[in-house]
């Protein structure tokens, strides 16, 4: 086995290198169940959301399922769930992005930091800890509202939501806009979203 250079792993013990690999997939499975209600609420195949709906970032999923949403008539169960998503994912993209796609430095206390350069944002290693209650909660909350959407075999189900957990001080500017979902609506309503233009799909009528 070939080694890495000696900068490049950050010294992390074995019980923050398993908290960061069980988040990161918690990520990637709540990312991965939101394309698939992209793809139901389209009617597509998996084939088709392979090409249509896989290679959209989550934010551009998100804004597609908030156009749908608006054109659909939907369970209650689904509208409730919905809100939740719009209320806690931003935070949760954020907090992934900042893992993710980052570097990660020392400070002179020894504490680790998780630095995105692009977005100039840090996020210390306690931090992200802090948000996996928040990572819990989105989940809950995309399970949801892909069981009220209904499965392919036109059956439907209910996942109850728990009640929304407190929100760690370093992601409370994510939580303070009046209506996050709505600013997600209008970027949708003014750009066409790429899911339904590409490849001449159209949102399904209610």
């Amino acid at each position: 086995m070939l080694d890495p250079p000696d900068f490049l792993d950050p010294e992390f013990t074995a019980e923050e290198f398993q908290k960061i690999g069980l988040l990161t997939i918690r990520w990637a499975h709540i990312d991965h169940l939101i394309g698939n209600c992209l793809a139901r609420l389209l009617l597509l195949s998996a084939e088709q959301a392979r090409v249509v709906v896989f290679p959209l970032t989550e934010d551009r999923r998100m804004a597609t399922i908030n156009e749908l949403a608006q054109k659909k008539r939907m369970k209650k169960d689904a509208v409730a769930a919905l809100k939740e998503m719009n209320w806690v994912l931003p935070a949760i993209r954020s907090i992934r992005n900042n893992v993710v796609h980052t570097v990660v430095f020392q400070d002179e206390t020894g504490e680790h930091h998780f630095e995105l350069r692009s977005k100039m944002r840090r996020f210390s290693m306690e931090q992200v800890f802090a948000a996996e209650e928040l990572t819990n909660y989105a989940a809950h909350a995309v399970l949801a509202f892909r069981l009220a959407l209904g499965l392919k075999s036109g059956m439907g189900g209910r996942h109850a939501l728990p009640d929304r957990p407190a929100v760690p001080e370093c992601l409370r500017a994510y939580f303070q806009a009046k209506n996050p979902s709505r600013k997600e609506r209008r970027r949708a309503q003014r750009e066409p979203s790429r899911a339904s233009r590409n490849h001449g799909l159209s949102a399904p009528r209610p």
